[in-house]
């Protein structure tokens, strides 16, 4: 298996970036695999990396909390150069950075990079799932959430989070950075239904050799099961939530997935 690199490896990673920082100077080449939180992301991106026997970045601490203040291109690039061990990778997933992307994009050379879209029903229920909320739910307390997960709600506690998370998906899915040829689109859904074409079409893209099935990668549960997982979004929003969802994300949603698989 190539090499994958995750949060947990991240002081070790810090340390040989102190090490090597100056020394060995390096252009970056990562190509980004974007996506929001819950969209799947985790499992295409080792996916991915065990196809192309590519190194993947299998998100960063480095990039945790930015969703709120967006870093921008100087910022990113300055990061990028900064921790040359971390961003060596070819593969480079960590959704936080799905909502700067043209900041991301431009720390690195390669000028390829893939967008995976999960449905805004699906992909909401999953992450109310991971933050421990109620698909009704009409507001947040933000002293239960993580920190790192506050953000997203601070201006809109009173709301119920279920559209906060809606809007958001609308908004990051309405960049027009998404429909150039540099970015290959595609959902979670044709990426499950058919993996391996999925998969050949994103290395294509990307200029990366299709090499090995991915056979290890999809048998591994690569996140926790959510305790809704199986719960149609029907049943975990109500009817109302879910018209509201769909009412607020179904343009974006269809513009997106037009361009993509």
């Amino acid at each position: 298996m190539p090499l994958l690199w995750n949060p947990k490896q991240a002081p070790v990673l810090n340390a040989l970036d102190a090490l090597t920082r100056g020394w060995f100077p390096r252009k970056a080449q990562g190509h980004w695999i974007f996506g929001l939180p819950k969209s799947g992301t985790t499992v295409f991106a080792a996916a991915l990396s065990e196809v192309t026997s590519s190194s993947a970045l299998l998100d960063t601490p480095l990039l945790w909390g930015t969703a709120i203040k967006p870093l921008n291109e100087s910022e990113m690039k300055t990061l990028v150069v900064a921790h040359p061990v971390t961003f060596a990778p070819t593969l480079w997933k960590e959704p936080n950075a799905t909502f700067y992307p043209e900041a991301a994009m431009a720390a690195s050379q390669a000028n390829r990079h893939i967008l995976l879209v999960r449905g805004p029903l699906q992909n909401i229920r999953s992450h109310m799932d991971r933050l421990g909320l109620k698909g009704d739910a009409t507001s947040v307390d933000l002293a239960a959430l993580h920190p790192n997960h506050r953000p997203a709600f601070l201006d809109h506690a009173d709301d119920p989070p279920a559209l906060t998370l809606a809007r958001r998906w609308r908004d990051t899915h309405n960049k027009a950075c998404w429909d150039t040829p540099e970015v290959q689109v595609h959902t979670y859904e044709s990426f499950m239904a058919n993996p391996e074409a999925v998969l050949q079409a994103s290395a294509q893209h990307l200029g990366l050799p299709v090499l090995n099935p991915p056979v290890r990668s999809l048998a591994k549960q690569q996140q926790p099961c959510g305790a809704n997982r199986n719960v149609r979004p029907e049943a975990f929003f109500g009817e109302a939530i879910c018209q509201e969802i769909e009412a607020l994300t179904a343009e974006a949603f269809q513009r997106i997935t037009s361009t993509g698989a």
